[in-house]
């Protein structure tokens, strides 16, 4: 596992959560620490979930994010060549490269015309992939991974800061209630990326559910689920907007399915997952 930076508090945590794992400094953005790492530990596979990754804030900091979701992919990649060319790499790439398709199902060969500059960031790092993949023949694979989450999502994003406040039963600023996003168990995406790392050849995929769920949804959900069945008087609506939203993102996930893999765990079970490990931090 890479961390970036001095010990601290989440290190530890993580220490105490998965004592099999190693965690070696470095920072992707940092093409010499990258080399340095892969030299090291020359790895069979990688696994590229490293990213600047709110897509809000992504407006107001996108060299940031340029630097982190592009950059730090080609220090990666080229460490790899270097070092460890035989490694199987998967990056995950995102939805929100598609931008605003319409309320269709999104597929890998669906046109991408990202909405944001974290979109755009992710893009390129997608592009480049396919790039090194074809141009050095190293084994590059990318998951076009929709929207996963778990009792771990931090509060900044949507579904947690709903199935928080629904379990301390508070009030919550939201954006636009009609956002429509394809949201999974990143538990489940994991068995994806792994399964798409032991594949004989490299390849993209389409990491989803198959379903679309609105913010409205997600709230009344989280809400019931609280038993807070009223939870229209505990959510203020509209109240962040981004200059450009997404509003449909759904996956087809037939081509990895193909493959061995199925969402395992549906949009109901992930929320009262999440709800239920709040409820926890409240009584704690």
């Amino acid at each position: 596992g890479l961390y970036r930076g001095q010990d601290e508090s989440r290190l530890t945590t993580l220490r105490e959560e998965l004592p099999h794992v190693e965690w070696i400094r470095g920072d992707v953005t940092d093409p010499m620490s990258m080399q340095a790492v892969v030299s090291e530990v020359q790895p069979g596979q990688v696994f590229n979930l490293a990213a600047a990754s709110f897509v809000g804030l992504s407006w107001q900091m996108p060299q940031v994010h340029m630097e982190a979701n592009y950059g730090g992919v080609l220090n990666l990649l080229e460490a790899v060549r270097r070092h460890a060319p035989e490694a199987h790499v998967v990056q995950a790439s995102t939805s929100e490269m598609y931008g605003n398709c319409g309320r269709q199902r999104l597929t890998e060969d669906s046109p991408m015309r990202p909405a944001s500059p974290y979109g755009v960031s992710k893009l390129a790092a997608h592009e480049l992939c396919r790039v090194y993949r074809e141009s050095y023949g190293m084994r590059v694979s990318c998951a076009i991974s929709f929207n996963h989450e778990s009792p771990k999502r931090p509060p900044i994003f949507v579904t947690r800061k709903v199935t928080q406040a629904a379990a301390r039963g508070e009030k919550v600023e939201l954006g636009p209630l009609d956002v429509y996003r394809d949201w999974g168990f990143a538990g489940d995406y994991v068995k994806a990326y792994i399964l798409m790392a032991e594949a004989d050849e490299p390849d993209d995929y389409v990491v989803g559910t198959g379903e679309a769920h609105s913010v409205g949804e997600l709230v009344a959900t989280a809400f019931n689920i609280a038993g807070i069945p009223d939870w229209g008087r505990y959510v203020h609506a509209d109240m962040y907007h981004r200059p450009n939203e997404v509003e449909y993102l759904c996956a087809d996930p037939s081509k990895i399915e193909r493959l061995g893999w199925r969402a395992e765990t549906s949009f109901e079970e992930l929320i009262a997952m999440m709800v239920d490990a709040d409820r926890e931090r409240v009584l704690v």
